[in-house]
């Protein structure tokens, strides 16, 4: 499975693909299309910083 790590580290975030993808700006379908292929370093990077700033969020409410 391609992503394997990004996919586990929303898992253990316990965050939602619509939320990583909302704050994104995609549709959730479309990332989980991201998802399916290779990714450059900078859409991963992208999801990663998406997935800190919204356990942040999560923490501070």
């Amino acid at each position: 499975m391609k992503n394997l790590e990004l996919r586990n580290e929303i898992k253990r975030s316990r965050l939602y693909y619509y939320e990583v993808a909302a704050y994104l700006g995609v549709h959730e379908n479309t990332l989980y299309r991201l998802l399916r292929s290779d990714l450059s370093g900078e859409q991963k990077e992208k999801i990663r910083n998406a997935i800190k700033q919204l356990k942040k969020l999560a923490v501070a409410n």
